[in-house]
């Protein structure tokens, strides 16, 4: 089977359109009509693959992932993007999965203007990228990648708790679910409610205040 080799890549989504970034490629273009993360992985994928087989029909090497630097602006989201490159030079292959979690370590890609979850996948493929910013569904594959780490990896953990991680398709479920009566509160437990949710908005956008003051 082929070795998956992944890219970083920088995406700026506005209501209309998206500008992709995808510097070891040096490619930056605004595109009309793509407003969320997963049809701009796609699209930055077919970008990828049509470069590699440019440089490959030059008979010149292949970018490594991560090999151009980038300071990412405010509003970008950092995230990866896996493609199969075939007929890679013998002499400097791409970059392994690990070799590039480690040379990111020291800089840590944010997605804290991103609250999309999006998991993508070929069709008939056994493995599933994920990058997950829902801090409940985050710390979920953070369990599974412990108890099966043969099985889900964790490539990439983000400064704000978000996640980039490869896993089976088949734990991919889709499911109506089971209806249930509609709970009775008291007025006592609403009021508690109101005050949970009045905290957390507060605490909302002093996280918002920190992170503005920071950029």
């Amino acid at each position: 089977m082929e070795k998956k080799t992944a890219y970083p890549i920088y995406l700026l989504i506005q209501e209309e359109k998206t500008k992709i970034q995808i510097p070891d490629f040096g490619y930056s273009q605004e595109i009309e009509g793509i407003k969320d993360i997963g049809s701009a992985m796609g699209q930055a994928r077919m970008i990828i693959e049509s470069r590699a087989r440019g440089y490959l029909d030059d008979a010149t090497e292949i970018p490594k992932p991560g090999e151009k630097e980038y300071k990412k602006t405010k509003g970008e989201i950092q995230t990866y993007v896996d493609v199969k490159i075939g007929h890679l030079s013998k002499k400097e292959k791409a970059k392994t999965l690990e070799e590039i979690k480690k040379m990111e370590e020291d800089r840590a890609n944010s997605m804290m203007d991103c609250n999309e979850n999006c998991f993508e996948f070929i069709k008939h493929s056994r493995l599933m990228a994920g990058t997950i910013t829902q801090k409940k569904l985050a710390n979920k594959v953070k369990e599974l990648s412990l108890k099966y780490p043969d099985e889900v990896k964790i490539l990439h953990k983000n400064e704000d708790g978000s996640i980039f991680a490869h896993m089976p398709t088949s734990y991919l479920h889709i499911f109506r679910p089971v209806e249930r009566a509609k709970k009775e509160y008291t007025e006592e437990e609403r009021q508690k409610i109101d005050e949970r949710m009045a905290k957390m908005h507060a605490k909302r956008k002093e996280n918002a205040e920190k992170r503005k003051n920071e950029n």
